[in-house]
């Protein structure tokens, strides 16, 4: 909306998708486990603040278990590229969730 966005088309943000994430989940289903990463315009990479740790927060508080710390890519500008050297970190990244995913029991609801 910051940069004039039509207001008809302004879509809801992670934070406000995750406050829905109780209305569709069965009381007593075992949550799944997830990870959260967000991403960056290099140009103003120093900002206080993670929209992941807010992300972390909310889904802890809703009973979510998180894999990892989060994580923070950069991109070059607000609509991309990623900045270089980001697809091998997120790939990498990935590669050391998927063991802590094959390693978790099933869950039991």
């Amino acid at each position: 909306m910051a940069k004039g966005a039509d207001p008809a088309h302004a879509a809801p943000g992670v934070r406000e998708w995750l406050t829905t994430l109780d209305a569709g989940a069965p009381s007593g289903q075992a949550r799944p486990v997830v990870a959260v990463f967000d991403s960056r315009v290099t140009k103003v990479r120093h900002l206080p603040g993670s929209a992941a740790r807010r992300a972390v927060r909310i889904l802890r508080a809703r009973g979510f278990e998180v894999l990892d710390d989060t994580r923070s890519f950069y991109v070059d500008d607000t609509t991309g590229p990623p900045a270089p050297g980001e697809c091998t970190r997120a790939r990498a990244w990935a590669a050391g969730l998927a063991p802590q995913v094959v390693a978790r029991p099933s869950p039991v609801a």
